[in-house]
Order: structure tokens, then sequence, then C-alpha cells
């Protein structure tokens, strides 16, 4: 055991945050709640024949055609999901950052040790929300595959149980909750490894700045400042490869290859042009 400068013992490091999968689980609960309304309209704007006008006009005909329950259509897959999938991606990441910060002697991210940690190429942030990504597409597609069927359906499925089994009986294999793996996960390693790593760099950045001039008061804002942002880049990032996915698991009598992949999103660029890989980008960000 190694000891700190004024001769106490120095904890042992720690490759896996506890704290990380706690908070996680929080903010996958909070985060799938407040924003799956955003998350519906997001889903219906991105397919290729949407006739809406824009993110408000959704919203309006969802109320007026379906009512205002229709917005929270499908939220038992994700509020699920998303709770377990935030604490393996949290603690996945914390993993993968700390053994990347050990492999390359540049410091132990889990134990703590904010100054060897600042030392840190900026790519290992990235680097390890890539790795992380990995552990999160076997989760997130079969709920983004139930998610997406009852979003878009009007009344048919009445929970996601009843859904998964009539997809299941009408495919005749459990496999289709898999439909467009391939893209997710291309989706998830953009949107993972741009979120983790935008955060933590500008989470250092800021929060180092402010306390180089003095305003350590300050210097805790540094946290969702750089959330906000991470988030919102993240999504424009990877916004096109969802909207693809999203059109993939929309139509599940398709099979969900490179090659369909590649015809969906010359039919969406047919349809709306480059911007439309952007549609209902403003619910997300």
């Amino acid at each position: 055991m190694t000891e700190t400068a004024d001769g106490t013992p120095e904890a042992p490091a720690r490759l896996f945050s506890f704290a990380a999968v706690g908070g996680g689980v929080f903010s996958g609960i909070v985060g799938t709640a407040i924003g799956h309304p955003l998350d519906t309209v997001k889903t219906r704007l991105q397919q290729t024949g949407a006739s809406y006008r824009g993110m408000f006009d959704c919203f309006g005909q969802i109320i007026r055609k379906e009512g205002g329950r229709a917005l929270f259509k499908g939220l038992g897959p994700p509020m699920l999901t998303m709770t377990v999938t935030n604490a393996v991606s949290f603690g996945t990441y914390s993993f993968f950052n700390s053994l990347l910060g050990r492999l390359s002697g540049t410091g132990d991210f889990a134990s703590g040790r904010v100054t060897e940690a600042v030392a840190r190429p900026d790519w290992h942030y990235f680097l390890a929300g890539a790795l992380t990504a990995f552990s999160c597409t076997p989760l997130t597609t079969p709920s983004e595959v139930l998610k997406i069927q009852m979003q878009l359906d009007s009344k048919r499925y009445r929970n996601a149980v009843e859904c998964a089994r009539e997809l299941i009986r009408n495919s005749g294999r459990w496999s289709i909750l898999y439909r467009g793996y391939l893209i997710n996960g291309l989706r998830e390693i953009v949107f993972v490894s741009v979120y983790f790593g935008m955060y933590e760099v500008a989470n250092i950045r800021i929060g180092g700045a402010l306390r180089a001039r003095g305003q350590d008061g300050y210097a805790e804002l540094a946290v969702p400042v750089a959330g906000g942002c991470a988030g919102a880049l993240a999504w424009i990032a990877s916004f096109p490869l969802d909207v693809i996915k999203s059109n993939v698991q929309a139509d599940l009598t398709q099979p969900g290859t490179i090659t369909r992949c590649v015809a969906v999103a010359r039919r969406h660029y047919a349809a709306f042009g480059l911007g439309g890989f952007y549609r209902g980008l403003g619910p997300s960000v």
C-alpha cells in the first residue's frame, strides 16, 4: 500500500465505482420518465413517411387524435432497460476509464485522484466510452424495437409484454426483438463515446479554469454545464444513425442488414434531403 504526502496510507485504487452505478440508475429513471413524450415525438418525426410540419405540430396531432396518454406509449421498455443500461454503462465506463489509466500510467480515475486524471490524454475518455457501448447494445436493441413499435401503434398493443409476445408469434422467432442490432450498435458507439468523452474533457477544462482563477465556489457548475453540452453534442453526432435505426426497427417485415440500412438512408434522403437526418433532433436535445 502506498502513502500520501503526509504519510497516511492511501486507499487502494478501484477499477469499479459503485457510486457511478448508483448515479446511472437514478439518472436512468428520472431522464426516461421526463423525456419520453419528447422521445415519442422524435420517433414519429423520424419516419420517412411522416407528414408533420414540426415538433409542435406533431405534439398537437398526437394529443388531438390519440389523447395525451399516447405521448407515453412505449414507456415501459425504456424505463426498465434504461435504468439497467445506465447502471451498466456508468459502471462499465468507470472500469474502462480506470483500466486505461492504469495501462497508460496516467492514474486511476475511480480512486478520485483528479490531479492524475487531468494529465490523461483526451482520447482515453472517448475510447472508454466506445468500449462501454458494447455492453449497452444487447440491452437497448430489444427495448428500442418494443418502444418504437408501441410509439407508432395507435391501438393494438396494451403493454410491452403483449407487444413482444405478438411480435415473436407473428415472426416465429424471438430474434425479431434484435432487429436493427448492427445500426443500433453503431449509434451506441458514436453516442456513448462522444457523451463520456466530451463530458470528461469539458468538466476538466471548465473546472480547472475556474479553480485556476480562484473561483472554487463556481467550479461545481462545471458538472451540469459539461453534462448538458455532452448530451447535446452526442445527439448531434449520432442522430443520423438514430434516424436510420428508427426506420429500420419501425418496419420489422424487412431485414436489418447493412444493405437495408443503406436503402433506408437513400429513401430518407430522397424524401427530405440531408436535413431529413436531423428531423426530430429538437425534442432530443
